[in-house]
């Protein structure tokens, strides 16, 4: 594979995570507008994409790096953890948000029922939160990171 064309796919795959974390910063400056699903089934895309533009044409030509934990390795593990933290986020903490508001909305209940839930939506929206700040840095340090991956085959 050319190295030219390495490089166009590591420019989209740098645009996907910036588009993605730009779309983060909306969602917190217009939370009502831009929901959290969107920004978790983009960040699928994002993390996803970049991984496949970026990562698999590389595992595919054998392009490895010359140490033995070096800079692919290094930004292919990132990828796979941000990866981790969009299925957690998608399955577990969004689900649970929405499932925490439905009841605060729904049921009847007493006021210290009330403020236990509000309690719990509230330590669960700030995991939400760490997710998407966590996600957004690493949106950020594997685009900057793909600078370093190697673009040539290992003679």
């Amino acid at each position: 594979m050319k190295e030219k064309l390495l490089v166009q796919l590591d420019i989209a795959s740098a645009s996907l995570m910036l588009m993605w974390v730009l779309l983060v910063i909306l969602h917190f400056l217009f939370g009502q507008v831009v929901n959290i699903k969107a920004v978790d089934a983009t960040a699928w895309i994002a993390f996803g994409g970049s991984l496949l533009l970026s990562g698999l044409p590389r595992w595919l030509n054998d392009i490895v790096d010359k140490e033995i934990i070096g800079p692919f390795r290094v930004w292919f593990a990132a990828c796979t953890v941000a990866l981790i933290f969009c299925m957690t986020s998608s399955f577990v903490v969004t689900p649970k948000m929405a499932e925490l508001q439905t009841l605060l909305v729904t049921e009847q209940m007493n006021e210290q029922q009330k403020d236990k839930l509000k309690k719990n939506y509230s330590k669960v929206n700030s995991v939400n939160i760490q997710f998407l700040c966590i996600r957004a840095i690493f949106a950020l340090g594997l685009s900057l990171g793909l600078k370093r991956v190697p673009r040539v085959a290992k003679i």
